[in-house]
Order: C-alpha cells, then structure tokens, then sequence
C-alpha cells in the first residue's frame, strides 16, 4: 500500500517538476521518464526472479540497497552540476 502511495506521489512530482522546462524540450524528458519506466517494469521482476532464484529471499533487497547506495554520491553530483532547475521568480 504505502509502495503504491509512494509510487503514485513519485509519478505527480517528476511530470510537476517537466511542467516548468520549456515546451521544445518537455516532450523529450517526458518521453525519457515513460521509456525508463516500461524498461524497470518489463526487467525488474526478471532482475529480481534471478537473483531470489540465485539467493534466495534476502539477495534482492541486499543487491538493489547496495546498488542504490553505492549509485547515490553520483547522482549528488550530477543533480548539483546541471542546475537547470530555476526558481520560479527569475
């Protein structure tokens, strides 16, 4: 339930956050985000049928908690170099 919930706030927060780019570039972003997303729905459970087939029940979450750690400085730097976000009063 809460997945969903979060899911569904995550989803409304990044198309509110693609309102304010311009619109010649709007369609592309949103167009990245749609394919990202049906590319983690149609590997994800694949990703992780194998690894709960190699390790049983704890080796998904261990791998993806790992992954998403070890990813999360990177994504720091990124998000803090490109500053494309504006406020809105400029």
């Amino acid at each position: 339930m809460f997945g969903g919930l979060g899911a569904g706030a995550n989803s409304t927060a990044s198309m509110a956050i693609l309102s304010s780019f311009p619109a010649e570039e709007r369609d592309m972003y949103i167009g990245w985000i749609e394919a990202c997303t049906g590319i983690g729905l149609l590997f994800g459970p694949l990703i992780g049928a194998g690894l709960y087939s190699f390790g049983g029940y704890a080796l998904p979450f261990l791998f993806f908690s790992g992954f998403y750690l070890i990813s999360y400085p990177y994504i720091c730097c990124v998000l803090i170099q490109s500053r494309r976000f504006k406020k809105f009063n400029e």
